[in-house]
Parts: structure tokens; C-alpha cells; sequence
């Protein structure tokens, strides 16, 4: 009987023992709390640790302290010092000779300009090497270096010319060859990702020709297609050097940070094609000199090609081959952090330096837990830093302070110049400010983007978020357009329709979507949403250029160069953009390398998209993590590198040095 009587309280009775039996695990961790040692509640499982794709910020976050880049971010998004202690560019221009005598005449001629003009061309150095001669200029983009090859052009330097051979990745050796052979006099060789290869020779073009196709036809089923790219004096070269920091560069057993170990890393993450870090594509060669010098040689007269090493993490060279082991290398990087234990319940990570004070000598990560266990963990005050999650932020206990982690990607809508359609930039500028993405914003837990460009980067324009604009109508009937008596605008008869694409396998972006055509519907527009899985969105549609509008995520990287994106020439140019004006914005931009005036060019390109009406910047998203306002207070900060940095000044950006400083 009084079994009974218990029969319909036994699921509250296993209830509050599942309860129980989580309570006391959280009390059982908290017990076993080491001495020194923070804890974290991960927004998911335990990360794999993978230092050139992290799947979330807070994997990113973690590698951030097992890893070192050369450069990173400072707080207020500005380059500045990681392993690297300052930087500066140079130009490299190589001047080649018929033997060594001319090239000293060429020297002697380039010491009797008057130091005063030589100082004006910026010329640092003028050195022998072989038969060639090697100059030094404190700036890639300097006049200077015209001027020179032109005083050098009267002691007949053998000039240099430039071919573009479209072979196929099984060509490469033959190539390489090719190149290695003293006779082809190839001062220069590089390669595509297809294959196809840049050769720089000082051979006339006739003969460029003939010995290729001697060399070629023998050794290949077919001759590629072979094409001049252009004939110079000298070759010029931007070359990007780091000065590495003694105390900082060297790996968990001393050995100090190398050009092997940069040049180990190139090579294991360009097969990645990483975002953000296509400047890697244009390194020619990194060499390493006395006093901790590394020097980056690229091929093309690019500043924005410094941005690709902005946060990329430098890991160990293996060995013999070359390339470090992503996954092996995760647990031997050069930052403060190295992992002491991992197994399936935590992953525990300990100071490499043992700072004393306040600060924590290891950082305990838990994967998510139940929604009971983790209110339960809350509760008790077992965690010091909570990732959002569905269990655990949805009502953060009172203990906890929320702070905004920074932003990882924003949503534009794109549309298509091509289009019939949407062809009118008026018509598209109508479009967009029949939208208010305030109320887009709040519907979806995110906030308004308003720049073309990452946020919180030092280059971003000023944020100057607009509200919707009730100009739209008028502006409209300017074009030409009628409301009828459903309010639905027309022109000779034919209503304002266009189609809106989406992913049918992402519900968050599909809600988005139907809520802008609600947005212009009441406004008299009618967007009919057309889906297609994610993946097939870019590779049907976009890259056809078959679409009227898209929404398009876009991640937010460090770089600063949009010619991908916005230049007619762009892989990634899917609106169909050709404005000639932009593309000499872009190009400005990209080539820029003096960060202090980047600000300006990036500005210059964003005003001129507005203008041209092609895309509007939507939403971003806007995490947060929970932090204990007990244990971070008067700390700065969001992220585990700014929360667990000792209290003490900001580092001074990157410095760039002048000649001879």
C-alpha cells in the first residue's frame, strides 16, 4: 500500500535525485578545484584545438593563448607586437648586368647622383650581387626607383621580362627544372594553385620562346599556352621584415622562433585557403638574417598582404619535411599557455610563466552541460567564464557580469547589377530604405551593420547607423513608378517584384529573409523568396549569375583589401559590379602601405559603394560571454586574453620604422 501511495511521486523522487546527484558533482569539481586555477563553461564540446580552423570563438579563443602570430589585434583593433617587436617595408629592386664590370659602372654612376636626390628617390643601399645590382629603397610605391632604372638604362642593364606559362600541377617539376637550368637565365619562379607559372628571365622574348618550347615538348604531352606579361628594366619587389623579440619568440623548450618555422607555417596553411589570409599566395620567399631579421619577399606591390599575418598563429617546422603537424603542434605553440591534461570531461591549460598575483596558473574548460547541472554550477559559483548557451545564459544569475565578445561575421544584402530587375541603383536605393534593420536586429538577438568593412578594426569607417528613410517613396515616383490602389508600386503596368534568395538549411537566415519581405511588402514591394541548400546558393546561382537578391554572411577578417569582392575583375564579385571609379579605390587601397592613411582609402570605397547602392549591410551577430563580477572586477575586457593579461598598459602599436631609425 504505501508503495502505492509513492507510484505517482516517483518522477518527482528521481527527479530531485538526478538533482541531487548533479549538485553534488558540481560540488565534488568544486572541491577539486586546483590552487591557481580559473574555470570556464565552453558553449559546447571540449574543441579539437586545430590552430588554423577553429570552429567557434571560443576554440579561437583558447588557441589565442597556446599560440603566438607575428602581429595581433590590440584592443582597440590596431596592429601591434606579438612575437614580432616592430616591422617596417622596404623595396627591393634587381637590376641584372652582362658581367660584374657593368654593374660596378652602374653603382659608380648611381653614387654620383647628389646625395640630397638620392635621399628624394629614397634610395637606402646600391650593392653588388654577382653580375646584378641590388638596390634598397625605403619604400615600396617610391618614385625613386623609376627614376633610378632610368639613370641605369644608359649602362645597358639586360632587362627583365615576364611570362605567364599555363601549365597544369603535374608540370611543376618540369618547370622547376626549367627554371634551375643556368642557361634559361630565370631570375624568378612561382606558381598558381592550378598550376600555371610566373617566370621573370632576362632571355629576349624571341628566345624565351624558342628555348620553352625546346625545353617543353619532349618532357609534356602538350605546350602550354605561353603569353608575355610585360618587359622592365629591373624587377621590384615590396619586402615586408620583422624584428623578432628575443624574450617572447622562442617555444616551450627554449629554442627561439625561426624563419624555418614561418616558412613551415606558410606552407602547412596555404593548402587551407584560409580566409583573411590570401596575402600569403604573394610571398615569393622568407629568409632569415643575424639579430632575429625576417624578411617577407613578395611578388606584388601590395600593403595589404601584411594583414594575412595579423593573428595567424606560427607553429613549430617538424622537421624534415617541413611542415608542422596542425593537431601535434596545437599543444606546443609559443604563446603563455600550454595543455597540462585533457580527457573527456575537461581540458586543462597551464601558464607557461607562472605569473604570480591575481592572475590564474590554470584555466579549466568545461564542455556544456544539461540545463539543470549547469543552473545547478551557477549556482554553487563553480565557473568564472560562461560562453552563451541555451542552458546556461538564458537568465544569467545576478553574480555574473555579461560582456560583448567581438563579432564574428555580418549579413549583407547583395543585389545583382545584371539583373534586369534591380539594374537601377535609384530602385535599389529605394529598396534598401524601405528596410529597418533596428527591428531586424532586435527580432534576431543581433545589431545593425553599417559598414562594408569587419567591425572594430582600426581601418572601419565610423559607424553611422540610418534609420528607414521615408524618402523611399519619392524617390521612387521619380523614377517613374506608381502606387495603384493596394498600394503596390508599378510601372507601365508591371509591379515592383524581384526574388530573394535564401538557404532553405539555415532557419535563422530563412526567418530573416521572410521578415525583410514583410518589411517591403508594407511598403509596396514584393520579394518572393526562392530557396536552395546553403551550399548551392554560390555555386548555382551566384557564380551564374542567375538571382535578383541574396542575403550573403560574410566573415569578418583582418585584412583591409575588398578588391575580391567589389572590383570588376573580383573572384568574388558576384553583384557584377564594373564601376571604373571603384576600381581605382580599390586598387588604391589595396596597394596602401602606410597604415596611418588607410583609414582614408577605406573610407573613400565605402562612400562609393553607397553611392552605387550594390549591397546593404545588415546585421552582425553580437555574442557574449558571463563573467564573474567578483573575480573580474575593475578588468577590462571580454575575451580570455584580455581577462587573464596582467593589469598594465596597452602594448604600443606596431611601430614602422624609417630608414636607418
Amino acid at each position: 500500500m504505501p508503495s502505492r501511495r509513492l507510484t505517482p511521486f516517483l518522477p518527482a523522487i528521481f527527479l530531485a535525485a538526478a538533482l541531487a546527484w548533479s549538485g553534488w558533482m558540481v560540488v565534488s569539481r568544486q572541491q577539486a578545484r586546483l590552487p591557481g586555477e580559473w574555470r570556464v563553461l565552453l558553449p559546447g564540446a571540449l574543441p579539437e584545438l586545430h590552430p588554423f580552423l577553429p570552429a567557434d570563438e571560443a576554440e579561437r579563443q583558447i588557441l589565442d593563448l597556446l599560440h603566438e602570430p607575428l602581429i595581433r589585434l590590440d584592443r582597440q583593433g590596431r596592429p601591434a607586437p606579438a612575437l614580432a617587436e616592430e616591422w617596417r617595408w622596404h623595396l627591393r629592386v634587381s637590376c641584372w648586368f652582362a658581367d660584374a664590370a657593368r654593374a660596378q659602372a652602374g653603382r659608380r654612376a648611381l653614387e654620383a647622383v647628389p646625395a640630397e636626390t638620392r635621399l628624394e628617390w629614397g634610395l637606402d643601399e646600391a650593392r653588388i650581387e654577382e653580375n646584378a645590382l641590388a638596390l634598397r629603397f625605403a619604400k615600396p610605391g617610391t618614385p625613386g626607383a623609376g627614376e633610378a632604372l632610368r639613370l641605369l638604362a644608359g649602362h645597358s642593364p639586360q632587362g627583365t621580362t615576364f611570362w605567364r606559362v599555363e601549365t597544369w600541377p603535374e608540370a611543376r617539376d618540369v618547370m622547376r627544372e626549367f627554371a634551375a637550368h643556368p642557361e634559361h637565365e630565370v631570375k624568378r619562379i612561382w606558381f598558381d594553385d592550378n598550376g600555371a607559372c610566373e617566370i621573370v628571365t632576362t632571355l629576349g622574348q624571341a628566345a624565351v620562346r624558342a628555348v620553352l618550347a625546346d625545353w617543353l615538348r619532349p618532357r609534356l604531352p602538350r605546350l602550354p599556352e605561353t603569353r608575355a606579361l610585360g618587359e622592365a628594366a629591373g624587377l621590384a619587389e615590396p619586402v615586408l621584415e620583422f624584428r623578432l623579440s628575443p624574450s617572447r619568440a622562442r617555444w616551450p623548450d627554449g629554442a627561439p622562433v625561426s624563419a624555418d618555422d614561418v616558412r613551415a607555417t606558410v606552407k602547412a596553411a596555404l593548402p587551407l585557403a584560409l580566409p583573411g589570409r590570401e596575402g600569403l599566395r604573394h610571398i615569393q620567399d622568407i629568409q632569415a638574417e643575424g639579430d632575429g631579421i625576417l624578411r617577407v619577399i613578395y611578388r606584388r606591390n601590395l600593403g595589404s598582404v601584411l594583414a594575412a599575418w595579423i593573428g595567424l598563429p606560427i607553429l613549430p617546422n617538424a622537421g624534415a619535411g617541413g611542415t608542422p603537424a596542425p593537431h601535434a603542434a596545437s599543444h606546443a605553440g609559443a604563446g603563455a599557455w600550454r595543455v597540462a591534461r585533457r580527457d573527456e570531461r575537461s581540458l586543462l591549460l597551464e601558464r607557461r610563466d607562472w605569473e604570480s598575483g591575481a592572475l590564474p596558473q590554470r584555466l579549466r574548460f568545461f564542455p556544456a552541460q544539461p540545463a539543470h547541472s549547469t543552473r545547478l554550477t551557477l549556482a554553487a559559483r563553480g565557473i568564472d567564464i560562461i560562453w552563451p548557451n541555451e542552458s546556461g545564459m538564458s537568465a544569467p544569475p545576478p553574480w555574473v557580469e555579461k560582456r560583448p565578445l567581438p563579432s564574428a561575421g555580418q549579413l549583407l544584402l547583395l543585389w545583382n547589377a545584371r539583373s534586369p530587375r534591380v539594374a537601377d541603383p535609384g530602385l535599389r536605393a529605394a529598396l534598401d530604405r524601405m528596410l529597418d534593420r533596428s527591428a531586424l536586429a532586435e527580432k534576431n538577438t543581433a545589431q545593425v551593420s553599417d559598414s562594408f568593412f569587419p567591425e572594430g578594426m582600426w581601418f572601419t569607417p565610423p559607424a553611422r547607423q540610418t534609420p528607414p528613410e521615408p524618402g523611399a517613396a519619392e524617390q521612387l515616383r521619380n523614377l517613374g513608378w506608381l502606387q495603384d490602389l493596394e498600394g503596390v508600386w508599378k510601372k507601365n503596368g508591371v509591379p515592383l517584384e524581384f526574388t530573394l534568395l535564401a538557404p532553405e538549411d539555415n532557419a535563422p537566415r530563412l526567418a530573416l529573409a521572410q521578415a525583410m519581405a514583410l518589411q517591403w511588402l508594407d511598403a509596396g514591394a514584393r520579394a518572393s523568396i526562392e530557396t536552395l541548400p546553403q551550399n548551392s546558393i554560390i555555386g548555382e546561382r551566384l557564380a551564374t549569375c542567375r538571382f535578383d537578391a541574396v542575403m550573403l554572411g560574410r566573415l569578418n577578417e583582418p585584412g583591409y583589401d575588398m578588391s575580391a569582392w567589389w572590383h570588376s575583375g573580383g573572384r568574388l564579385n558576384y553583384s557584377g559590379l564594373a564601376d571604373a571609379r571603384l576600381d581605382l579605390l580599390l586598387e588604391a587601397l589595396a596597394s596602401e602601405f602606410d597604415l596611418t592613411r588607410v583609414p582614408a582609402r577605406a573610407l573613400a570605397v565605402e562612400e562609393r559603394l553607397r553611392e552605387l547602392h550594390i549591397a546593404l549591410p545588415l546585421l552582425a551577430d553580437a555574442p557574449h560571454a558571463a563573467v564573474s563580477r567578483a573575480r573580474f572586477a575593475g578588468r577590462p575586457g571580454s575575451t580570455l586574453r584580455e581577462l587573464l593579461s596582467p593589469a598594465a598598459p596597452l602594448p604600443p602599436n606596431l611601430k614602422m620604422l624609417e630608414p636607418k631609425e
